[in-house]
């Protein structure tokens, strides 16, 4: 049951940010959006920050899952494999909601920044 709730904040999390970006998400939009009381989202999270690096670590969790398949069996292949994984990566995130959204921001942000430690 703790570990469905948890998914199910992180999920609606990862459309909040997505939607609002960082700094306009509020623990409130995203127990609003998990249907939870704030209560619940703090319980399971010690704060926003906490909340984007389980979203974005769930993204790169799926990332490396989905990339998993390009992994070289045949040394002779390795241009071919390379490639297609490349390819694979790119198209993986651009399909991120949470990449897309802070791709920009990670690249500008500096290590003061509340993110800072997460990046």
């Amino acid at each position: 049951m703790s570990k469905d709730v948890r998914k199910k904040i992180i999920e609606a999390a990862t459309e909040v940010f997505s939607t609002y970006g960082y700094e306009k998400t509020t623990i409130e939009d995203i127990a609003r959006m998990a249907d939870k009381a704030k209560t619940s989202v703090y319980y399971y999270f010690e704060g926003k920050a906490d909340i984007f690096a389980a979203a974005l670590g769930n993204e790169i969790s799926a990332m490396s899952e989905a990339l998993e398949q390009y992994r070289m069996s045949d040394p002779a292949d390795i241009v071919r494999s390379f490639r297609e994984y490349l390819k694979k990566r790119m198209d993986l995130v651009l399909e991120s909601k949470l990449y897309k959204k802070f791709m920009p921001e990670m690249l500008k942000r500096d290590n003061k920044s509340e993110l800072g430690g997460i990046f």
